[in-house]
């Protein structure tokens, strides 16, 4: 969805890649699913915002989640992320979160 409005992606399989993906290169959005093997989207998150901490780059986060649980969404505000986009995602609802964190960048 996002390659075909004119996207670059960079995929990963887990949060262990996506860290190191984050090391490698900087991006301008970040969506983080919040189940994923061999370390899950919580843990990745807090890793990758230390990590921006440090170089004082930021780059929002947002939880990518089926799971629409009260709890799930506080768990991943509280890692850090902008925000909880629920699965299904529509590129509508992606830009709509993307717009409100280069707002309140400004």
């Amino acid at each position: 969805m996002l390659e075909r409005s004119g996207y670059n992606v960079t995929h990963v399989e887990n949060g262990r890649d996506a860290i190191s993906a984050c090391e490698n290169y900087q991006f301008d959005l970040i969506l983080m699913d919040y189940h994923m093997p061999i370390m899950d989207g919580l843990t990745a998150v807090k890793a990758i915002q230390m990590r921006q901490e440090e170089r004082g780059k930021f780059t929002p986060i947002f939880m990518l989640t089926a799971d629409n649980r009260n709890d799930v969404s506080i768990a991943a505000i509280n890692a850090g992320t902008c925000g909880v986009l629920e699965k299904p995602l529509t590129i509508d609802a992606l830009a709509l979160a993307f717009r409100a964190t280069e707002k309140n960048a400004a």
